[in-house]
Parts: structure tokens; sequence; C-alpha cells
């Protein structure tokens, strides 16, 4: 299994999760997350391709996760794994004795819900602005998931001249002049 999503800009979040509310999508309480992203010391942050691994240390709400991703073959076509860690400073340390750096830290808040294995979540991250993203666990021969979610954001009146190619923290280490 494989993640892949749809991310586009977008002006009014509440409208947005008014229209899902509509038709019947409950939303979660708000997270506040904080990701640090690392990548091995032999990488620079624009050397990141297909295969390329990269760690994340989310604290959400105050609980810590450990992320893995191994970049496919777009940007948001990815391997992903993760584990719950007691102490982020801990595992910031052991990622510094396994020789990777911290490049970006993106912070946001994030309302997610789930609907018929798509999550769709609402983010507003500092210093961006709001996004909405849409994405679904695929099997690897599944050619049509990205159409069926770009169908799915304009049902919810998302054009596609709104859709963002970047990450987060690709939008924030480009916006840095990094």
């Amino acid at each position: 299994m494989k993640g892949v999503e749809v991310r586009a800009k977008i002006t009014d979040v509440e409208a947005i999760k008014s229209r899902l509310v509509l038709l019947w999508y409950s939303f979660s309480q708000p997270l506040f997350q904080q990701d640090r992203t690392y990548l091995s010391n032999d990488l620079l942050f624009t050397d990141i391709q297909q295969g390329t691994v990269i760690i994340k240390i989310r604290n959400s709400n105050g609980k810590y996760t450990l992320m893995l991703k191994k970049r496919g073959e777009t940007k948001f076509d990815n391997i992903e794994r993760e584990v719950t860690i007691d102490d982020s400073d801990q595992a910031a340390e052991i990622l510094k004795y396994m020789w990777y750096y911290q490049v970006v830290e993106v912070s946001k808040v994030r309302w997610r819900c789930s609907y018929n294995n798509i999550t769709i979540c609402l983010d507003e991250v500092e210093g961006l602005g709001s996004f909405i993203k849409v994405e679904r666990l695929i099997d690897a021969d599944d050619v049509q998931a990205a159409e069926n979610l770009s169908s799915f954001l304009e049902n919810l009146w998302v054009s596609a001249d709104d859709y963002v190619s970047q990450s987060y923290d690709d939008m924030i280490y480009h916006q840095r002049g990094t």
C-alpha cells in the first residue's frame, strides 16, 4: 500500500468545512501540529528525489510521532510508516547520531475527517495560508486514484487551477530563500 494525495490552496476553510458537513462529514477537533523534517547529512533539500527517505518528528496536540516517508514517483506518492514516541528531543538526538539534520519546520492547525477510504484535511499553515488535502491509501496498480481525488475536490468547488504540487516542507523551504 502507498499513499496518494491531491492538495489545493483555498481561501475559506469554513466554507469548505460547511460544504462537507452538509454532506454528512464530521470533523475532528483542531489538531495543532508541528513537524520537524530531517534528511541524511549527505543530502541537500534540493536533492530529494524518488527513493529519498525523509524523517519527521510530529507534535500533534502534545502527542509525538516519528514518521518515515520514502519519496515515490511524485511528491505526493509516498511509502509512509510511523510510530508513537514519548520524547521528541531524544528522538531528534538519535537522528543526529544517525547522521540526520533538521532541514525545515512546519506549524499548522488541521481539521480531519474520513469517508470511503479518503482522508480529508483542512489546514491553516503558518506563513502559507489555507489548504485542503485529500489522501487515500492505494494498491500500486490503482492508476485512477489521483483522478478520483481530483473529482472529489471538483465536487467541493475547488478548482484545478488552485492545486499545489509542492509539499508544505517545499513551500516553507523555498519561502525562506535557502
